[in-house]
């Protein structure tokens, strides 16, 4: 009987179904431990259910997509929930307060102090977004802060906005205002599409053989969210935000036993009209499995790097 649902299961589902109730009954006829029994009826449940007209297998390419990618479609969602409400307190538009000022920067060295609030450069009255503008196009050159601080008016400078990477800094963090729902919305898809671009260019670097000191594992994830609660609410979910869009893109990508390589031999099987054997899907998942763990393997190493 065991040997009439192998042969079936290969060729012939119906003739499958009447062979497990062929099975079934030449088990109720025969004297087995009960643990045998127990493990034979288990298994004969769930090859009736894996059988099914209702089956996952069985289910229209579409349906076995949209299951497949509901995990990371999950996890973005989540990443544009949070950013959106961090652009509505404090994320949204820069103001003219300062937040934090940064050691031996030029804005430390003048005397700007968190809690200042800029008004003016060099004369000219400036709003949240000019003062940006305007450090970052002075080039270098001197400039004459004013500023209002616990409601008396002070002038401090003239200070050089020094060079970085970013271009002409001060070295000061400011304050963000809140933005109305539907622009906290808009500007939150805005960020999780910058935020996916850099990563997916990551994983590319990644695979040419670059950005290696770049992955981190469970290890490093724990201690950056760590020090993000450290910080703040507000670090902490922009973190949240960065992790979990991280989980949904590595999530994707067309490698078993990963979502991404279920979602390609999906479309896989919907073009070629039937499936793919079983010894495809276990030897690709072998190779994508390999992958994923070394690259585990690399971030622990990291990790372990960075704690000694």
């Amino acid at each position: 009987a065991v040997d009439r649902v192998k042969r079936t299961l290969d060729d012939d589902l119906e003739a499958a179904l009447h062979a497990l109730d062929d099975f079934e009954a030449a088990l109720r006829d025969t004297t087995v431990t009960p643990a045998a029994k127990a493990s034979a009826e288990k298994g004969l449940t769930e090859l009736r259910d894996a059988l099914g007209k209702d089956a996952y297998w069985k289910a229209p390419t579409w349906k076995r997509l949209v299951a497949i990618a509901a995990g990371p479609v999950a996890n973005i969602a989540l990443t544009v929930v949070v950013f959106a409400i961090l652009f509505t307190q404090v994320g949204g538009d820069p103001s003219r307060t300062v937040l934090s000022v940064s050691a031996g920067s030029p804005a430390e060295t003048a005397g700007i102090q968190p809690g200042d609030r800029i008004v003016a450069i060099n004369g000219e009255p400036v709003s949240g977004t000019e003062l940006g503008e305007r450090i970052l196009s002075s080039e270098g050159k001197p400039l004459t802060v004013i500023v209002v601080r616990k409601g008396e008016e002070l002038t401090i400078g003239p200070v050089s906005a020094e060079q970085t990477e970013g271009g002409y800094r001060l070295g000061i963090v400011r304050e963000g205002t809140g933005l109305t729902p539907l622009s906290a919305v808009r500007r939150s898809f805005e960020v999780t599409g910058l935020a996916a671009r850099e990563i997916v260019f990551s994983i590319g670097r990644l695979a040419g053989g670059e950005g290696r000191n770049d992955v981190a594992s469970p290890i490093g994830i724990t201690r950056v969210s760590s020090d993000a609660v450290q910080e703040g609410l507000e670090s902490y979910l922009w973190v949240l935000g960065l992790i979990s869009l991280s989980l949904a893109l590595l999530n994707l990508l067309p490698l078993l036993p990963l979502d991404g390589g279920h979602i390609l031999f999906a479309l896989v099987e919907g073009a070629r009209g039937k499936f793919v054997r079983r010894e495809v899907y276990e030897r690709v998942s072998v190779v994508g499995l390999a992958i994923v763990l070394l690259l585990f393997f690399v971030g622990l190493s990291n990790d372990i790097g960075r704690l000694s």
